[in-house]
């Protein structure tokens, strides 16, 4: 039975994985999970960041893919997002996969360029991080806003159960506004606070793509406005009366005004997804980091929501790394899932 199937192409240029001896080769691609697709992939010969194709996991569409395969023991002393990753934002996901094993020194920060639906990477040998694996600020806008337009779809991670998780994924929908996600959500984006007289405006609820945006503070009698939701712009707030309105964070942020010029926009980005499988050890003194980022906060009569952490799931045979983070940005920003699970089934 095969564990891959492509759609489209004979049997001879199969693009998925389908029995012994055949090696990877991109295209549209269904798959059950993806730990499957990413073991799959190890077959593959060496690439540069190509396009794959049209991505399927557990029977929902995922979007777009791109890959980069590399052979051999690996070891990243200096980084340049264009080795691993293509310049193609917000309707893409990224699998980088290392067939050995895998080391990134201290100072290197592995991170795309631009704003991804996910980062999945497998490891099939270990892997030693003393520098970082980020999706900060790096979670996609597939808003109808200057985004990709897609919805989001849950994200089956593997089959079984695994640390007591039971086919563990990432859901479609992540925590709502002012809150922290749970069991592989995304962090909620944060509501503006209130102005002299008048309501800030309620954040976003993140998605399996993205943390949630922020929404701008209240002025003196003009309510904010809210984030966009799946990752859009943040609330922007455009009229001041006396007051300094912060906007919320977002993609991009949302406008603050000033009416002394104090009024401050959000910060741009959210929190992004990442997953990691590690088939060997994972350890090391760095760090794997998906944090929103500040509304704002420096507005003094409304500061603007931060937007939300996105989700991390760290899958290892042998655990002493470090732990994940993936905070929400300050004001009110939600946490997203930050967990590891063993990567042998139970």
């Amino acid at each position: 039975m095969p564990i891959l199937s492509a759609v489209g192409g004979d049997a001879a240029r199969n693009y998925g994985l389908t029995s012994a001896g055949r090696r990877f080769k991109g295209g549209d691609v269904t798959t059950t999970d993806l730990l499957t697709m990413t073991k799959s992939m190890t077959t593959s010969v060496a690439t540069i960041p190509t396009t794959g194709g049209n991505l399927v996991v557990n029977g929902v569409s995922l979007g777009v893919y791109d890959y980069r395969v590399v052979k051999g023991a690996h070891t990243i002393s200096s980084f340049t997002a264009t080795d691993y990753f293509t310049t193609t934002q917000d309707s893409r996901s990224a699998f980088v996969v290392f067939d050995n094993n895998l080391t990134i020194n201290n100072g290197i920060t592995f991170t795309p360029s631009v704003r991804k639906l996910f980062l999945c990477m497998y490891v099939k040998g270990n892997l030693t991080l003393n520098g970082s694996i980020s999706m900060t600020s790096r979670g996609a806008n597939h808003s109808s806003s200057g985004g990709s337009n897609l919805a989001a779809g849950t994200i089956r991670l593997a089959n079984g159960t695994y640390s007591g998780v039971s086919n563990p994924q990432v859901p479609a929908a992540g925590a709502s506004s002012n809150s922290s996600g749970t069991a592989g959500q995304s962090g909620g984006g944060g509501h503006g606070s209130n102005g002299f007289a008048a309501s800030g405006a309620a954040g976003t609820a993140g998605t399996s793509y993205t943390g949630g945006t922020g929404g701008s503070g209240g002025s003196d009698y003009h309510n904010g406005n809210p984030g966009t939701a799946n990752g859009g712009p943040g609330g922007c707030q455009g009229a001041c009366g006396n007051g300094s309105i912060g906007g919320g964070a977002g993609n991009p942020g949302g406008c603050g005004c000033g009416h002394h010029g104090d009024g401050r926009s959000g910060g741009s980005g959210t929190g992004g997804t990442i997953i990691i499988f590690v088939d060997g050890t994972f350890s090391g003194a760095g760090s794997v980091v998906s944090n929103g980022v500040d509304g704002g906060i420096n507005a003094p009569n409304g500061p603007g929501g931060g937007s939300g952490g996105g989700s991390i799931t760290i899958f290892a045979r042998t655990d002493s790394g470090p732990t994940p983070t993936s905070s929400g940005g300050t004001h009110r920003g939600g946490s997203g899932t930050a967990r590891k699970l063993s990567i042998v089934s139970s």
